[in-house]
């Protein structure tokens, strides 16, 4: 009867031991699940993302920015630009400027098409004459309309001439290259704009019977061989509008989302989501007109920048979703001077004004330039059917009155607007521009260039940006950077933010730009 009964607690404790390590090793299961380990082997490899209100999945052809950023994962241009925006060898991994006008590009020889054909220097030609191509409407004919001629030195290298000496125009080989077999001067084909491709990380598959899905397949033969690659398969929902797609992205369809609006929140909430905020390549501003006798003056221009409460627009007018900057440059920039931000001060504006020889006479700011009256008395115009602009107008006008700038607000139909802003019919504009590079800083302040809206020009910075497009060097652009700072020829606001939302799922290097929000998506899964 001991026998048993001994053999009855044996049996009990090794129960008791096989449950206990049992419990461990699903505790212990459990865990791992929410880390990442180096195969992946836990994680289901395949994404839902959705796209909308499609054109053509042809790159060069595409207006829509949604189905750019997608197209992303599965074409390639010559050079990127890094999370830093520092320009990165892609199809490209060398070039040089012979002289002012003459540029050799050197490409990768270990890249292939999706179909097995090998990428040369052909189907760059290709790309960069449909380009030059009259016929063919592209948002990338600004990147190439400086080209003169592009000709093959051999399969891998390839001679760009410009009709006009441009040091910095590698910033401009950033648009999708498309291969020259494949479309075979057929670029109008929408058959072959419709099945894309390209050399990138992923290739496109099929589409499913109804039309609405569309698959893209880890490119195994990709040249990149040092990404880590975990996303195996891309499923792109396709949808009629950007509200089906937020439907799709709320009832866990697809999982995650790109979103421009900067009232997201009431849209989606923040329960359940993973949220990656950055600045996008919207930057707000004020242009002055510097041909205007009062605003030609630095110190008023100044004075308006400090009496601007941009917190309080950015609170109440865009949902504390946009980073403040006086400068058209990004805050993740190398190039980036965050010391030489501005802040909102009343007392500041007012002795900025007091110091240049304003003097405040009935409440508004007076001063004889060039024998004439000046007072601080102006029209801002504003694109009527941009609620935002409108709404942050309001808040501008009050702060400047506080300062004792009267401001007049005039809005205009957006036709109307662009044609006041052209012929320089206006005091102030509140405007969006769009910095797809940190080249525009020149750009918005070089003489005689068509994107200097406030008509600015003084020697000085004339000079430092003839030497810079001359000899480019981060100290260089940084002295100019100081240079804006000092004259204020623009009255920067903010940089708006984008938003990507994902469910909770979704794990991975999530580091979106705007040049890139699909950055690191290899990395990506769930």
């Amino acid at each position: 009867m001991k026998k048993v009964l001994l053999i009855f607690i044996l049996i009990g404790i090794l129960l008791g031991v096989f449950l206990g390590i049992r419990n461990v090793m699903i505790n212990k299961n459990e865990n791992e699940e929410d880390i990442p380990n180096n195969s992946g082997d836990t994680y289901i490899h395949e994404l839902n993302i959705p796209i909308m209100e499609i054109d053509t999945l042809n790159p060069i052809l595409t207006y829509n920015n949604q189905v750019m950023n997608v197209l992303s994962l599965i074409y390639e241009p010559l050079i990127s630009i890094d999370k830093d925006e520092r320009l990165k060898p892609m199809l490209a991994n060398e070039w040089v400027q012979l002289n002012g006008t003459t540029y050799i590009v050197k490409l990768r020889n270990d890249v292939f098409w999706h179909n097995g054909e090998k990428f040369t220097s052909k189907d760059v030609i290709f790309t960069i004459n449909q380009l030059l191509n009259e016929d063919i409407k592209s948002i990338y004919k600004e990147n190439v309309k400086n080209i003169a001629s592009v000709s093959a030195i051999d399969d891998y290298s390839l001679t760009i001439t410009l009709t006009e000496e441009d040091n910095l125009f590698a910033y401009k080989l950033l648009f999708p290259i498309i291969p020259e077999y494949y479309f075979n001067n057929d670029m109008l084909n929408t058959y072959k704009s419709n099945i894309p491709v390209g050399t990138g990380a992923y290739k496109y598959v099929t589409t499913n019977d109804n039309e609405t899905v569309i698959k893209l397949e880890k490119n195994d033969a990709w040249w990149n061989k040092e990404n880590e690659t975990r996303l195996r398969n891309i499923y792109l929902y396709k949808y009629e509008s950007y509200g089906e797609a937020i439907k799709s992205y709320k009832s866990s369809e697809t999982d995650l989302i790109v979103t421009t609006m900067s009232d997201w929140k009431k849209k989606f909430g923040t329960i359940g989501n993973n949220i990656y905020s950055y600045e996008s390549s919207v930057f707000d501003t004020i242009i002055p007109n510097t041909q205007k006798l009062a605003l030609s003056d630095s110190s008023v221009r100044k004075a308006i920048l400090f009496a601007i409460n941009r917190e309080n627009i950015i609170s109440k007018v865009y949902e504390s979703n946009a980073t403040i900057v006086d400068l058209p440059v990004h805050t993740r920039s190398s190039n980036y001077l965050g010391n030489i931000q501005s802040e909102y001060s009343i007392d500041k504006a007012r002795q900025v004004l007091t110091n240049a020889g304003w003097q405040l006479k009935s409440g508004v700011w007076n001063k004889i330039i060039s024998g004439t009256n000046c007072r601080l008395k102006f029209t801002m115009i504003v694109n009527s059917e941009n609620v935002e602009h409108v709404n942050s107008s309001e808040i501008i006008k009050e702060n400047l009155s506080e300062v004792g700038i009267d401001i007049a607000i005039k809005q205009l139909s957006w036709n109307d607007y662009k044609t006041a802003l052209e012929n320089g019919n206006f005091d102030l504009a509140l405007a969006s521009l769009d910095i797809k590079n940190e080249l525009t800083l020149l750009e918005l302040m070089e003489k005689d260039n068509i994107t200097n809206y406030a008509k600015f020009s003084k020697d000085e910075v004339n000079i430092a940006i003839e030497e810079l497009r001359l000899n480019y060097s981060n100290e260089a652009f940084q002295s100019l950077e100081k240079m804006y700072k000092s004259e204020t020829p623009y009255i920067g606001l903010f940089f708006r933010n984008n938003t990507i939302l994902t469910n909770k799922s979704v794990k991975g290097s999530i580091e979106p730009t705007w040049f890139n929000p699909y950055e690191n998506i290899t990395t990506w899964c769930k």
